[in-house]
């Protein structure tokens, strides 16, 4: 016999109580899946992740051209 998931068991606690005509004495917030409750991107972490991406860029072109001056140099 397979064990029943939460949402299972979430829909028979329901079922239970619309056949009893109660009203429901959990609150349905309480059954909110958490992770898709997340805060939106602000502009100042947009910001952030901007410059960390330019930096990022400036590094890889740098290291890249050291790279080529370097098979140049020692060719």
């Amino acid at each position: 016999m397979s064990r029943k998931t939460r949402k299972e068991k979430i829909i028979t606690d329901l079922r239970r109580e619309l056949k009893k005509g109660t009203p429901s004495s959990v609150p349905t917030s309480s059954y909110k899946n958490k992770k898709t409750a997340t805060k939106p991107a602000t502009p100042a972490s947009i910001k952030h992740v901007t410059s960390d991406l330019k930096k990022t860029a400036i590094l890889c072109i740098l290291a890249t051209g050291l790279e080529i001056s370097l098979y140049y140099y020692l060719k």
